[in-house]
């Protein structure tokens, strides 16, 4: 017997047919709910996650990225999930199959793809043009209201970058505390 990748697979615990499945699924969460997703550069990737360091986000590029900037990456056992409404990484599914089946129901694509609040921000006529994403003009962090007149569209690598800052500087804080002054840092 070969030591080829297949040996290799076996012995940590994947399977190149359940890899390809997963690569099956995701394409086809693309295909099914493309309007709930955008696709970012890996520059663009690299340069929002650059504030997010202090989470310590995966180094390898998500598969997903939603229409919101929240994204999905994989890993060998799960699917997981850098929130930025929540500032969290949470693990979401074991796999792209799972995630799949998740998302076939709407319950699954408001919580992961915020697909009710993509569905308002098109109703009030925001399209995103390349490079952008939805946002909440005031942030539900700082009290923000998560309603379809606080939804905003913005740059992807500006939104990602300011959430990050933001969830940095408050994730210590207690829950109801009041939030004065927020600094953010425009790169220079």
């Amino acid at each position: 017997m070969g030591w080829g990748p297949n040996v290799f697979g076996k012995f940590l615990g994947r399977n190149p047919q359940s890899v390809a499945d997963d690569e099956q699924a995701f394409l086809d969460i693309r295909n099914a709910w493309s309007t709930l997703l955008i696709d970012p550069t890996q520059l663009e990737i690299e340069s929002a996650l650059e504030e997010w360091s202090w989470l310590k986000p995966p180094r390898r590029p998500p598969v997903l990225v939603s229409a919101f900037g929240d994204m999905f990456f994989k890993s060998a056992d799960a699917v997981i999930m850098l929130d930025t409404l929540e500032g969290a990484i949470t693990r979401v599914a074991r796999s792209g199959i799972e995630l799949r089946e998740r998302l076939a129901s709407e319950d699954g694509r408001d919580e992961l793809l915020s697909d009710l609040w993509v569905q308002a921000a098109q109703r009030q006529g925001l399209q995103l043009s390349e490079g952008e994403c939805f946002d909440w003009a005031v942030s539900p962090a700082l009290g923000g209201p998560l309603s379809a007149d606080n939804i905003t569209k913005m740059s992807f690598v500006v939104k990602v970058d300011l959430a990050g800052q933001l969830h940095r500087q408050i994730k210590a804080l207690p829950p109801g505390t009041k939030i004065n002054r927020v600094t953010i840092d425009d790169g220079s």
